[in-house]
């Protein structure tokens, strides 16, 4: 699964999919309903549900009595990409954007 940055406001996050812990894909299933597989197939659909769930799990890292209701935001401030790997595409090189994240 892939390195995604997720933005929101004034936050932001890289977040590799696949390195989920077994507890935060459980905790996902039991707030949304979703299986892991449907998880990730709404968040390529752009489920609104799932990008709430996925930006909890990352804030629960930090703020582990955050409470899925209690994670509200403005949808148009949330943005969701992948991050590209230059290295796997041969590039050879960072912009100075994904230099000063790393």
């Amino acid at each position: 699964m892939p390195l995604v940055k997720i933005s929101l406001g004034d936050q932001s996050w890289e977040f590799e999919l696949g390195r989920m812990l077994n507890v935060e894909i459980m905790a996902i299933e039991r707030q949304t309903g979703m299986t892991a597989a449907e998880f990730e197939d709404a968040l390529n659909k752009g489920s609104m549900t799932a990008h709430t769930a996925l930006v909890w799990v990352i804030r629960k890292r930090t703020e582990p009595e955050l409470r899925f209701e209690d994670v509200v935001f403005n949808a148009s401030d949330l943005d969701v990409s992948p991050v590209e790997d230059p290295a796997a595409e041969g590039k050879g090189e960072a912009s100075s954007e994904d230099s000063a994240s790393t």
